[in-house]
């Protein structure tokens, strides 16, 4: 029998279906943007191009690497997220500091508690947002 008429076919990760992953992945990415937009504003720099992706493309680096191998958008969980959370966003601003040439100081660790509460303010949002719209799209539960 064929699959001709089956429709389109849904994104596989390790044999299981998770429709919601790469969502996640797209709020996670534009959750650290508006980290990087919102530092950038309250530091009075203007949010061009240039400035917004020295800061947001290492954040997005260490993000990515981290989830790839924690597995957070194979199997999403709140230990995963967090573990991603507390991982990529120091390395992140590390390698952000490599790559302007900037000092790793007591200025930097400061920056670091700063972005992680931050970060993590955005993020959290994001997957509020995003449950929100889960559950209402599969209705209420039954009793």
């Amino acid at each position: 029998m064929s699959d001709a008429h089956a429709g389109p076919a849904k994104p596989v990760l390790r044999g299981r279906l998770r429709p919601a992953a790469p969502w996640l992945a797209y709020g996670d990415a534009a959750s650290l943007l508006v980290f990087t937009v919102l530092g950038l504003r309250f530091h009075n720099i203007a949010p061009g191009p240039g400035e917004v992706l020295r800061t947001a493309v290492p954040l997005w680096l260490a993000w990515f690497a981290a989830a790839r191998v924690l597995g957070t958008y194979r199997r999403p969980a709140a230990a995963r997220f967090l573990l991603t959370w507390l991982v990529a966003v120091p390395a992140g601003l590390a390698l952000r500091q490599l790559w302007l040439g900037r000092p790793f100081g007591p200025s930097f660790l400061i920056f670091v508690g700063v972005a992680l509460g931050l970060t993590l303010v955005c993020l959290l949002v994001w997957r509020a947002v995003a449950m929100a719209l889960r559950v209402g799209r599969r209705g209420p539960r039954p009793a």
